[in-house]
C-alpha cells in the first residue's frame, strides 16, 4: 500500500486502514515516513494536520461529539483554537479525556454543522465560555460574537429558537443578551440601535429589533410605549426602478397601518445617524415620546415649537 491509497480521504481510523489492506506494521511505517500523521490512538490523517483537520479527525473518532465553548468559537471563525478541544456527548455517551479532547455529558436540543463537524449553537457556545471558571473570552467579545451570529432579518427568530433550546446556563444567556443589538441587518442599524438604548436608558421598556407588528416587520419596536422606529438608508430606499417603487408603496402603507393601530412611527435616514448627523436630537426626541406615551400624555421638548428640520439638518441647509 502507498500514498495513493490514502489520497481518497483525509481522516482514517485504524480499522479503516486495515480494511483497505494495511497491516499495523505498515501503518507504523507510514507514520514514520510522514505519509500518515497520528492524531490520537486509532485515528490518523493523510496530510499534516492543522487545528481544523485535527478537530475533524477527533470527530471521526467520536462521531457523537458536539464541539462547544472556545472550540465552537474557533469553528465559527471567531477565535484562535485553544487545546484541549471541548466537546459534549449525549446522555448515553462517556465523559472524560481522550488525548486532545475533553468530553462532558449533556443533552443538547440544538446544534449546527460547521466545517464538516457538529457544533453547539452560537448562544450555547458563548454561554459555555461565560460560565467556565477560566473564560477564554471577555463579556464584550462574547457579546460582539453573538451580535454577529444573530444579525440579519431572521436573527431574532433564530436567537429565540436557540434560547428555547438551551439546556443549561439561561442566567448566563440573559446577562450576555441584555440590550444586545441582535437582528440588526447593517452597521447603520446597529449604530441607530445604540441611540435608541441611550434614549430609553432607565425607562421600564424593552427594545426589540426586526420584530413583527401585524404582518409588517419594523427595524425597532418598543412595545410598552407603542413606538416604532425605521432606519432608512438613502441608497436602499431611493426609488430607481419598479422593484423599489413597490417597496416604496409598501413602506407608505406599512406606516399608515401602524398609525391606524395606535403606534407612533419614527423614521431616520443614514444622513441623520453617525458623523455629521443629528444624534443628540434623535435621542432627545425618542426619549420625549417614549416617556410621554408611557405616561399616556403628550409632552413637548422644552422650547417648543422646535426648529423645522431644514433649520438644523446639515443635509438640508
Amino acid at each position: 500500500m502507498g500514498v495513493e491509497s490514502l489520497s481518497s480521504r483525509s481522516v482514517w481510523l485504524t480499522a479503516e486502514l486495515i480494511e483497505v489492506g494495511y497491516t499495523e506494521a505498515q501503518i507504523r511505517a507510514a507514520v514514520h515516513r510522514g505519509e500518515l500523521h497520528r492524531i490520537s490512538r486509532g485515528v490518523y490523517t493523510s496530510s499534516a494536520p492543522d487545528d481544523l483537520l485535527t478537530l475533524q479527525a477527533l470527530a471521526h473518532l467520536v462521531p457523537a461529539v458536539v464541539y462547544t465553548g472556545p472550540t465552537a468559537l474557533f469553528l465559527y471563525d471567531e477565535k484562535p483554537m485553544v487545546w484541549p478541544a471541548r466537546g459534549l456527548m449525549p446522555r448515553d455517551g462517556r465523559a472524560g479525556r481522550r488525548d486532545r479532547l475533553l468530553l462532558r455529558v449533556r443533552d443538547l436540543r440544538r446544534h449546527r454543522h460547521q466545517h464538516g463537524v457538529r457544533v453547539s449553537t452560537p448562544l450555547q457556545a458563548a454561554v459555555d465560555v461565560h460560565r467556565s471558571s477560566a473564560p477564554t473570552s471577555s463579556d464584550d467579545e462574547l457579546r460582539r460574537f453573538l451580535t454577529r451570529m444573530y444579525s440579519g432579518t431572521k436573527g431574532n427568530d433564530l436567537l429565540a429558537e436557540d434560547l428555547a433550546g438551551l439546556t443549561s446556563g439561561k442566567s448566563h444567556a440573559e446577562n450576555l443578551l441584555d440590550r444586545l443589538p441582535t437582528g440588526t441587518a447593517s452597521k447603520l442599524e446597529r449604530t441607530a440601535l445604540r441611540l435608541v438604548h441611550q434614549a430609553v436608558e432607565g425607562l421600564p421598556v424593552t427594545v426589540l429589533t426586526n420584530a413583527l407588528v401585524g404582518p409588517y416587520r419594523f427595524d425597532v419596536v418598543i412595545p410598552e410605549a407603542r413606538v416604532l422606529i425605521e432606519i432608512d438608508s438613502f441608497h436602499y430606499h431611493a426609488v430607481t426602478d419598479t422593484a423599489d417603487t413597490r417597496g416604496f408603496i409598501r413602506d407608505r402603507w406599512k406606516g399608515n397601518a401602524a398609525t391606524q393601530w395606535g403606534w407612533a412611527l419614527f423614521r431616520y435616514t443614514d444622513f441623520c445617524i453617525g458623523p455629521g448627523g443629528v444624534d443628540t436630537r434623535i435621542v432627545a426626541q425618542l426619549r420625549d415620546v417614549v416617556v410621554s406615551r408611557l405616561n399616556r400624555r403628550w409632552s413637548t421638548i422644552p422650547g417648543y415649537p422646535d426648529l423645522a428640520v431644514w433649520d438644523f439638518h446639515p443635509h438640508l441647509r
